[in-house]
């Protein structure tokens, strides 16, 4: 999914204003940002002061939408189930009313239940719309405008 996006980035692709960067917190993983890997908590923040859109799947990646700077974009992919699929941490985002929240729709049994990197796409466009409309501290956020 990772290399698709990143395709999508370069010039003529969908989502070529986009930078993309993979951020793994875990040094487990391999992949991450290396100095991510030490477990600088302050080191997180600073990245997440300078996100604009954060995409986290259920658990606790969601605790950091909390961080995001105003106005950011978090998108939640939910849960790998497709069967009984959810979000975990909804409140997360309805209680971050200086965050702007995306749901990945319910996943496909037919594709296997996996993500669809267009639907990633749409989610990433329009997170930067929200973004490109801007965004105020006197703008009132309705109970639920987050789910």
């Amino acid at each position: 999914l990772t290399e698709q996006l990143e395709q999508e980035t370069r010039p003529g692709g969908v989502l070529e204003d986009f930078q993309i960067q993979y951020v793994s917190w875990s040094p487990s993983k391999g992949r991450g940002h290396p100095s991510l890997q030490t477990g600088n908590f302050t080191r997180h923040l600073e990245i997440l002061a300078d996100t604009d859109v954060h995409i986290s799947g259920g658990g606790t990646g969601q605790m950091y939408q909390n961080f995001l700077p105003d106005g950011a974009v978090h998108i939640n992919i939910g849960t790998e189930s497709t069967h009984n699929q959810g979000f975990m941490e909804e409140y997360m985002g309805e209680g971050s009313p200086h965050v702007r929240n995306l749901y990945y729709p319910r996943r496909s049994l037919h594709k296997g239940g996996g993500l669809d990197p267009e639907v990633i796409s749409r989610l990433l466009l329009e997170a930067g719309r929200l973004l490109r409309r801007g965004w105020s501290a006197d703008q009132p956020v309705p109970i639920g405008a987050n789910l």
